[in-house]
Protein backbone atom coordinates (compact mmCIF):
# COMPACT_ATOMS: atom_id res chain seq x y z
CA UNK A 1 0.00 0.00 0.00
CA UNK A 2 1.60 2.86 -0.97
CA UNK A 3 0.55 6.55 0.47
CA UNK A 4 -0.56 5.08 3.83
CA UNK A 5 3.07 7.03 5.00
CA UNK A 6 1.10 10.26 3.49
CA UNK A 7 -1.86 9.76 5.33
CA UNK A 8 -0.37 9.30 8.55
CA UNK A 9 1.64 12.79 8.18
CA UNK A 10 -1.66 14.24 7.18
CA UNK A 11 -2.96 13.21 10.28
CA UNK A 12 -0.59 13.93 12.54
CA UNK A 13 0.12 17.37 11.02
CA UNK A 14 -3.57 17.97 11.05
CA UNK A 15 -3.59 17.17 14.96
CA UNK A 16 -0.23 19.49 15.67
CA UNK A 17 -2.18 22.52 14.54
CA UNK A 18 -5.47 21.89 15.63
CA UNK A 19 -3.24 21.60 19.29
CA UNK A 20 -1.43 24.86 18.82
CA UNK A 21 -4.99 26.83 17.55
CA UNK A 22 -6.31 25.67 20.58
CA UNK A 23 -3.38 26.56 23.06
CA UNK A 24 -3.42 29.80 21.45
CA UNK A 25 -7.10 30.18 22.21
CA UNK A 26 -6.64 28.92 26.05
CA UNK A 27 -3.89 31.50 26.26
CA UNK A 28 -5.26 34.43 25.13
CA UNK A 29 -9.19 34.44 24.89
CA UNK A 30 -10.41 31.93 27.87
CA UNK A 31 -8.64 33.70 30.84
CA UNK A 32 -9.61 37.46 29.57
CA UNK A 33 -13.41 35.38 29.16
CA UNK A 34 -13.10 33.86 32.20
CA UNK A 35 -12.48 37.30 33.89
CA UNK A 36 -15.09 39.00 32.31
CA UNK A 37 -17.42 36.59 33.66
CA UNK A 38 -16.26 36.95 37.11
CA UNK A 39 -14.94 40.65 37.29
CA UNK A 40 -18.17 41.78 35.92
CA UNK A 41 -20.77 40.83 38.58
CA UNK A 42 -18.16 41.60 41.15
CA UNK A 43 -17.69 45.05 39.89
CA UNK A 44 -21.49 45.93 39.43
CA UNK A 45 -21.83 44.28 43.27
CA UNK A 46 -19.70 46.77 44.78
CA UNK A 47 -20.46 50.15 42.89
CA UNK A 48 -23.20 50.01 40.39
CA UNK A 49 -22.65 53.77 38.98
CA UNK A 50 -18.82 52.95 38.29
CA UNK A 51 -19.84 49.56 37.04
CA UNK A 52 -21.77 51.86 33.98
CA UNK A 53 -18.90 53.92 33.87
CA UNK A 54 -16.57 50.76 33.16
CA UNK A 55 -19.67 49.78 30.71
CA UNK A 56 -19.75 53.06 28.58
CA UNK A 57 -15.90 53.06 28.31
CA UNK A 58 -15.36 49.26 27.49
CA UNK A 59 -18.39 50.25 24.54
CA UNK A 60 -16.38 53.04 23.40
CA UNK A 61 -13.56 51.00 22.95
CA UNK A 62 -15.20 48.74 21.12
CA UNK A 63 -16.69 51.29 18.71
CA UNK A 64 -13.30 52.61 18.11
CA UNK A 65 -12.08 49.64 17.69
CA UNK A 66 -14.42 48.24 14.80
CA UNK A 67 -13.72 51.69 13.13
CA UNK A 68 -10.28 51.39 12.99
CA UNK A 69 -9.97 47.99 11.82
CA UNK A 70 -12.88 49.15 9.20
CA UNK A 71 -10.47 51.41 8.07
CA UNK A 72 -7.38 49.88 7.90
CA UNK A 73 -9.22 46.68 5.93
CA UNK A 74 -10.47 49.24 3.55
CA UNK A 75 -6.99 50.92 2.72
CA UNK A 76 -5.23 48.11 2.76
CA UNK A 77 -7.58 46.73 -0.03
CA UNK A 78 -6.73 49.60 -1.77
CA UNK A 79 -3.23 48.64 -1.64
CA UNK A 80 -3.91 44.99 -2.89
Amino acid sequence: EQGSGRVVHARLSGTDLLFHVWLAFVRDHLASIIGVIFLVPIAISMDWRMSCVLFFLALIYGIANYKIVKKTHSRQEQIA
